[in-house]
């Protein structure tokens, strides 16, 4: 009987952990998305499409997040591979904005792309030498 009740506390321990390491992917998920907001709100025309712009992030957040969120493992913290998700996330949304017919909003989009993409190669550069 007593080693029923070691297991039951183990099992309850390990589902503990799960459930936080889930939550705090959650946590993470949420925090990226307000950073998408916030870059968006960069756009010329956010305020009259602000809709349509969290209406894009939303269609493709999720899945480039969990494409490139890895929540590690027994011995390795979790990872984020934020250049990968910024590089697959705002195509994606200038594809949506092109098939709904807003073009000037997809150049937009294209246009905080390029411009987010060339801060951070510039960055790469400048740490590598």
């Amino acid at each position: 009987m007593e080693r029923l009740g070691g297991i039951v506390v183990a099992l309850v321990i390990v589902g503990g952990l799960i459930f936080w390491r889930f939550s705090e992917k959650g946590g993470n998920s949420s925090e990226v998305h307000d950073i998408a907001v916030e870059m968006l709100e960069s756009t010329p025309n956010w305020e009259s499409h602000q809709t349509l712009y969290v209406q894009w992030l939303d269609e493709h957040h999720e899945t480039c997040f969990e494409q490139y969120y890895d929540m590690g493992g027994r011995r390795q913290s979790a990872s984020f591979d934020e250049f990968a998700y910024w590089n697959d996330l705002f195509p994606q949304m200038a594809a949506s904005a092109d098939r709904d017919g807003y073009d000037n909003c997809a150049e937009h989009i294209r246009a905080l792309h390029a411009e987010f993409m060339g801060f951070t190669l510039e960055e790469e550069e400048a740490r590598d030498g």
